[in-house]
């Protein structure tokens, strides 16, 4: 028996809910919690996050040393389809939520990172990419220019070229500034 804050639940009654959050999504594979859930707003409460930061994929194109987010070289083979953003994106519009920014890994490496940003642009929302800039040439940038994000963040390590690549890799720092 555990205890819990309204009495005692039976061992398998919790291992039951526990294979029931994995299946959900709300644990992954790992059992790490991967959303908080509002199950009951309060009325007090906001409406909507006042920022909501989207991992749009675990690939990343660098191994950095002191990143947080669990990176791999390919994408991970349960993230979002363009669908499913397109879903998140109307309901964080349907609360108001103030500020989306798109993340990952490196978002640019999705394959649909265009159809997403278009998606995005579709609903009115003020929308960031934070990005580390090393996939960015000429038609790149135009593109993101024109598109609806309305902020860039650029990860820069540092003041110069040694200490940037030291935690991001060889020649990283200059891609980035090209970017």
């Amino acid at each position: 028996l555990v205890p819990v804050s309204t009495g005692f639940v039976i061992l398998e009654e919790l291992i039951a809910q526990i294979a029931a959050w994995r299946r959900v999504g709300v644990l992954d594979a790992a059992y790490r919690c991967t959303a908080r859930l509002v199950v009951r707003p309060q009325p007090t409460s906001l409406s909507s996050p006042l920022v909501t930061n989207i991992q749009l994929t675990r690939a990343c194109n660098l191994s950095c040393a002191h990143c947080f987010v669990d990176v791999a070289p390919t994408p991970h083979p349960e993230e979002l389809s363009l669908e499913q953003f397109a879903r998140v994106f109307d309901e964080l519009a349907d609360v108001g939520a103030p500020l989306i920014i798109l993340a990952g890994g490196e978002p640019m490496l999705r394959a649909d990172f265009w159809q997403i940003t278009e998606a995005v642009g579709r609903r009115d929302l003020d929308v960031a990419l934070c990005t580390n800039a090393t996939l960015i040439r000429e038609p790149q940038a135009e593109r993101l220019a024109a598109s609806a994000l309305r902020w860039f963040t650029i990860s820069l390590d540092g003041p110069n070229q040694e200490t940037h690549d030291r935690l991001r890799g060889k020649g990283t720092f200059e891609r980035a500034v090209r970017g």
